[in-house]
């Protein structure tokens, strides 16, 4: 460990990212004070990380708040340099109100904001999603975006988790710069997020590599994302924590674009005893379209249907110094995890 004594909040310390921003900030030897929604994660969320950076056991604090109450925020900020502030709401099916997970999202983001600024913290990141810089009604069948872009609130299919990411990022930048406050702000868009787990808590990029190994997806929709690992996003958000640069900024952090069925040949060709169950076949869109009155969650595919949605790197390349894990590695590392945790 580097042997920082800087004392870093990291909310909702219990999510993928997350775990992983904690353990690279406990192995470079900052004090991290992470916040959880219930005392009933505390216990086995300290082992999790404790596991993967034993030595740092004593700089290891967890503490209760909630995004949708006020309660605890201004105790969790204080003492803290640093915020790093990824508590979000992502339900398994969206709710079918395009407003529903705003509260959350966005009076959240602002609840964690107000205390960081009172606390008189230097900078806080705030993990926005290029699902804030993406969506819009073009049906071109490939686009290339980049951090000056935001996504359309209005568009076709936009879903409830689009429009909280979005908010919630408009109402942070609207903040800092409507307070006054001295405080600086960057924040981190990640693509589709895979890599390894530190703990069984699976999330959904999780919970799809389980199923399409498990056999429970006979055939994947014509969508693709952009892939990044978790560890580089990780990384992104410490950076845009340190770099004088990232002040006021920012930055889309992903490794490159796959489509599912690159990604399930990715998880036949490493688990080639698996191959029979990964899927193979490309289900036609207007299946899809009939299949989701039966399934909800398939509404979430919607706004990529047949549309390739590329986000430029080079933002994070040339200011953060970021390199990125190619997105198969980051594939196959996952699907080594939920095999591993027991998720299949």
């Amino acid at each position: 460990m580097l042997g920082s004594n800087d004392l870093v909040l990291v909310t909702g310390i219990s999510g993928f990212i997350a775990q992983h921003v904690a353990v690279a900030l406990l192995r470079e030897g900052y004090r991290v004070r992470g916040t959880v929604r219930s005392a009933a994660k505390v216990a086995p969320l300290r082992c999790a990380l404790i596991s993967e950076v034993p030595e740092a056991a004593d700089h290891i604090e967890l503490v209760e708040a909630d995004l949708l109450a006020d309660a605890g925020w201004a105790e969790a900020a204080l003492g803290c340099r640093y915020v790093l502030h990824l508590a979000s709401p992502f339900p398994k099916v969206m709710p079918q109100s395009r407003m529903a997970l705003v509260p959350e999202a966005e009076g959240g983001t602002l609840r964690v904001l107000r205390a960081a600024a009172a606390a008189g913290t230097e900078r806080t990141v705030v993990t926005s999603s290029i699902a804030a810089i993406v969506y819009s009604d073009s049906r071109a069948p490939v686009v290339t975006h980049d951090e000056t872009d935001w996504s359309d609130p209005a568009a076709t299919h936009t879903n409830s988790y689009l429009i909280s990411k979005l908010m919630a990022e408009r109402a942070a930048w609207d903040f800092v710069r409507e307070s006054g406050t001295p405080m600086q702000l960057a924040t981190i868009c990640p693509g589709f997020v895979m890599g390894p787990l530190i703990d069984a808590s699976a999330g959904t990029s999780a919970t799809v590599i389980a199923d399409m190994l498990a056999g429970k997806i006979p055939a994947v929709p014509r969508v693709g994302y952009m892939v990044v690992d978790v560890r580089d996003v990780a990384q992104a958000h410490i950076r845009a924590m340190l770099h004088d640069a990232a002040a006021g900024e920012r930055f889309a952090c992903v490794s490159e674009y796959l489509s599912m069925q690159e990604i399930g040949a990715t998880l036949a060709r490493k688990f080639p005893d698996r191959a029979g169950k990964i899927p193979k076949r490309t289900l036609p869109d207007f299946l899809i379209k009939i299949a989701r009155k039966i399934d909800p969650s398939l509404a979430s595919v919607l706004p990529d249907l047949g549309i390739e949605r590329h986000v430029s790197n080079a933002k994070s390349r040339a200011v953060l110094g970021m390199t990125y894990r190619s997105a198969r590695e980051a594939v196959e590392q996952m699907g080594e995890s939920v095999i591993r945790h027991g998720l299949i």
